[in-house]
């Protein structure tokens, strides 16, 4: 693993990302899996399916994203990964493409997959503030809470590992000052 973990480090030093300093954003790991390994990089993401021996890069728009934007990543127990970008949270189940998944268009600023195997995701729209849940592996997904407000930014999400359901949300509101 460290060797893996040095490999992404001298990667991401030979490359540019839209003009500020290449770096690793996150790195995800699937489920009960070491070897199955996603490094979201300001200009991409490279994926290994040999514990970080031989690595896969995919650019920014294969995921669909791009600009200053690094997406936050999770896998799921059957080896989905998920995505969040500006046009929606998207989903690769094919190890190859990533599609659109549910919610369509709406701006998903988090994704975390719970102990349980729930997949989560936070809405940062300005329609939409609400964390969502599915119980079927992404495909459908309903209303889990309203914690906030539309336009509320997700910086966070994660769930406890002793207690499965508690999760916890961090994130901040936009206040416009007028004179």
């Amino acid at each position: 693993m460290r060797r893996a973990l040095l490999l992404l480090l001298a990667m991401a030093g030979l490359a540019q990302a839209n003009g500020r300093p290449s770096a690793v954003s996150t790195i995800n790991f699937k489920p009960d899996d070491p070897n199955e390994i996603a490094a979201g990089l300001t200009f991409g993401l490279v994926l290994s399916h040999d514990g970080g021996r031989t690595w896969h890069w995919m650019c920014e728009s294969a995921v669909g994203y791009g600009g200053l934007w690094d997406p936050d990543y999770a896998y799921t127990a059957d080896g989905a990964l998920f995505a969040t970008t500006f046009s929606g949270l998207k989903v690769m189940r094919d190890g190859c493409v990533f599609a659109s998944a549910p919610p369509g268009t709406t701006f998903v600023s988090q994704v975390e997959v719970a102990p349980g195997g729930e997949v989560f995701y936070a809405a940062s729209d300005p329609h939409d503030g609400n964390i969502y849940r599915s119980t079927d592996g992404g495909v459908t997904f309903t209303t889990s809470t309203a914690p906030g407000r539309a336009d509320d930014w997700w910086e966070s999400l994660k769930f406890s590992k002793a207690n499965p359901q508690r999760g916890y949300l961090a994130g901040y509101r936009f206040q416009s000052h007028c004179l």
